[in-house]
């Protein structure tokens, strides 16, 4: 999926098959023609990034956390099979998540996420709001969740 094609209105929605948690990414456009991202779902609380575009992929600025800390995020087609997000958190220890799209068969397509660090438990690292986001089981780092692409606007995600 390359940035270029990801449109206002938007929604992405990763489905964790686990435990049967969601993970909504939804795309908005402000009236200053910039992009906003909302990270949604059954979750302590939804996040929203500012999402400046860059050649490769996003430059998110956290707004929830209220330091300003860049969040990079690039998405682009795996072979077909659907969107890969490669995040940067630029923090304490620059953990680095990748989330790799793989075919489920009959169940749909995957995306699993992995830890580039130590892949100890993150809770108490700093990493709170955005790791609570991207995986919502501290103790696990390894999770598959199914994703599909929803097309209307959602606007009651963003107040």
């Amino acid at each position: 999926m390359a940035v270029s094609s990801i449109e206002h209105g938007q929604v992405y929605r990763f489905n964790c098959l686990a435990d049967n948690k969601f993970l909504d990414l939804h795309m908005k456009t402000t009236d200053h023609g910039n992009k906003l991202i909302v990270w949604d779902g059954n979750t302590s609380n939804a996040q929203r990034f500012r999402a400046e575009i860059v050649d490769d992929g996003f430059r998110l600025l956290s707004q929830c956390r209220g330091k300003g800390e860049p969040l990079r995020v690039i998405t682009e087609q795996a072979d077909g099979k659907g969107l890969v997000i490669y995040a940067d958190h630029n923090t304490d220890s620059n953990h680095v998540w990748h989330l790799e799209t793989h075919e489920g068969g009959d169940q749909g397509t995957y995306v699993l996420i992995i830890n580039n660090g130590s892949g100890k438990a993150l809770a108490n690292q700093g990493y709170k709001n955005q790791v609570r986001c991207i995986n919502p089981d501290f103790n696990d780092v390894h999770q598959q969740w199914r994703i599909h692409v929803a097309e209307h606007d959602q606007p009651g995600h963003m107040d």
